[in-house]
């Protein structure tokens, strides 16, 4: 595989392929790198969580906390089922009203 190494491109990144999770056995997603600015206290913050017994490296424990806020906004675009349940259940009991209506007049 090409090293990232020496790669000078802007706009472009180098991507690592799919490998598979050993603990739990599934495809992890492609890693892609980047280079980018973060706050100091940002940075320091997970390196700190890093310092400790069996922590996870500091770049993989920011990679977590965004894919958290990923998956909290795609659950947040959702459609709430029992909304939507509650709202079927409305419309069926109209037309079931109007059926019931127009068959006694």
């Amino acid at each position: 595989m090409e090293s990232d190494r020496g790669s000078k491109a802007r706009g472009r990144s180098k991507r690592k392929t799919a490998e598979v999770d050993a603990a739990t056995g599934e495809q992890r997603k492609t890693k892609v790198r980047v280079n980018m600015y973060l706050d100091l206290d940002i940075v320091e913050f997970f390196k700190e969580l890093a310092r400790k017994p069996g922590a996870a490296a500091y770049q993989t424990q920011i990679n977590a906390a965004l894919r958290q806020v990923v998956e909290d906004a795609k659950s947040a675009e959702l459609p709430d089922v029992a909304t939507n349940l509650r709202q079927a259940k409305t419309l069926i009991d109209a037309a079931l009203g109007k059926i019931k209506s127009s068959r006694r007049g």
